[in-house]
């Protein structure tokens, strides 16, 4: 008992918002990886990456990158900005279940996806910049 409400408060210090609302009986929760660092003017933190399956017939995966600020004293942290990764999140890609699929090394994300419909395997790269940012890698 005291480990899961240890969880939840740690949790619930800086939530993760989600662009649709979970429907209920849905899938596991977002997959969460959270590293590197970023600066910007005064404010600096780190990065977290979420992913989540949706879907039946088709599992799509929907990711979402997040600039979290460092938490001052006396300052809770807090996300300084929040954006999907969209060239991952159309539609047509699935993610390994869990974290697997996510690698977040300094400001370098890598996220190992599959087509939906022709199981193609592709790498996403991108490099994260100042909140709200982001500049995919081309294979």
């Amino acid at each position: 008992m005291k480990k899961s409400m240890l969880s939840l408060l740690v949790f619930a210090m800086v939530p993760m918002h989600h662009a649709a609302a979970a429907v209920e009986g849905d899938a596991a929760p977002p997959a969460v990886v959270t590293g590197g660092h970023w600066r910007s003017g005064t404010e600096e933190g780190g990065f977290r990456v979420a992913t989540e399956s949706v879907g039946f017939e088709h599992v799509s995966c929907r990711a979402w990158i997040e600039w979290v600020t460092t938490s001052g004293a006396g300052q809770p942290a807090r996300v300084a900005a929040r954006v999907s990764f969209t060239e991952v999140s159309n539609g047509f890609w699935s993610c390994e279940p869990g974290a697997k699929a996510v690698s977040l090394v300094e400001d370098r994300l890598t996220l190992r996806a599959t087509h939906a419909y022709s199981h193609e395997a592709r790498v996403f790269e991108a490099i994260l910049g100042m909140p709200g940012e982001y500049r995919l890698i081309e294979p």
